[in-house]
């Protein structure tokens, strides 16, 4: 709602864009309306930013009534989902619970027309958890023996996410991003929840080195404190394309993780690495 990312100038009053779906000025005084009621009036009722707007405004509980045609949880705007569900929350996320019903009046998102597709919203994507009426989910979080993981509650040892939210967030997959979910979501969630062997895909020691004390505790500005055995084990779960975006960023902080964590490997042989999944590996790491 910020007003410098608006045309300055001002529309004829004919023309203006209310900042309420309904006609009506925002009813509540805060910084979000205020911004809300200031931009309505560099916009115009034809423009989309003025849908925008007032569904920013509803959202935002400045108004009462969302403009027509926002997106709607299940298709054409069905009430037949489950309401009680619980949306998992993502680590660091909201600590209050987010059930279907919520998520079905809020977290709009997207406007048809304006960014993209109602089909490709967050709300949306979320049909098949919801139980939308006649929605199956393209893609589930199922472990080799066709049941789903044993730990729902088990989490990552990085950023705490549970595999409750990762079965989740398979559930807003297509069946194209299904092919290959652990490169969607920059982790092998079937592998860790399904207590698979590590992939070993990345490590956070370059080539030449290997894993030292695994109890080593180091402090990233990355994601904060860990032991060096943690994030080891959670890059291993990491798929290729994401190893060097991670490692990356730990090598890049002032404290030095692979310092701390790796030392020299008396096993590697220089150009003695063997070619897996596609990939080089060179000592303890995917390139």
């Amino acid at each position: 709602l910020a007003s410098h990312c608006s045309p300055s100038f001002l529309v004829s009053s004919q023309e203006v864009c209310t900042p309420c779906a309904d006609g009506l000025d925002a009813f509540l005084v805060g910084k979000v309306c205020e911004n809300g009621i200031d931009l309505a009036t560099t916009l115009t009722t034809d423009m989309v930013e003025c849908q925008v707007l007032q569904l920013a405004m509803y959202q935002g509980d400045c108004c009462d009534t969302p403009p027509e045609g926002y997106c709607t949880l299940c298709e054409n705007g069905s009430q037949n989902y489950n309401f009680d569900k619980v949306i998992p929350p993502n680590a660091g996320g909201p600590t209050f619970e987010v059930t279907c019903d919520n998520f079905a009046t809020r977290n709009m998102y997207l406007r048809e027309g304006a960014t993209g597709i109602c089909s490709d919203t967050e709300r949306a994507r979320a049909r098949a958890w919801c139980e939308c009426d006649g929605i199956l989910p393209a893609c589930t979080l199922t472990c080799s023996d066709g049941n789903p993981p044993p730990d729902m509650t088990k989490a990552d040892p990085i950023f705490g996410e549970t595999c409750e939210r990762f079965a989740y967030e398979y559930s807003t997959l297509s069946a194209e991003e299904c092919s290959d979910p652990a490169l969607n979501l920059n982790f092998d969630a079937k592998a860790f929840c399904c207590n698979e062997p590590e992939p070993d895909n990345c490590s956070i020691c370059s080539p030449g080195k290997m894993l030292g004390d695994p109890d080593t505790i180091v402090q990233t500005e990355f994601f904060g404190s860990a032991t060096c055995g943690e994030i080891d084990a959670y890059a291993s779960y990491l798929p290729v394309g994401a190893c060097s975006r991670f490692v990356d960023d730990l090598l890049d902080n002032p404290f030095g993780a692979e310092d701390a964590c790796c030392v020299t490997d008396p096993n590697f042989k220089e150009g003695g690495g063997n070619s897996e999944a596609g990939c080089t590996r060179t000592g303890n790491q995917f390139i």
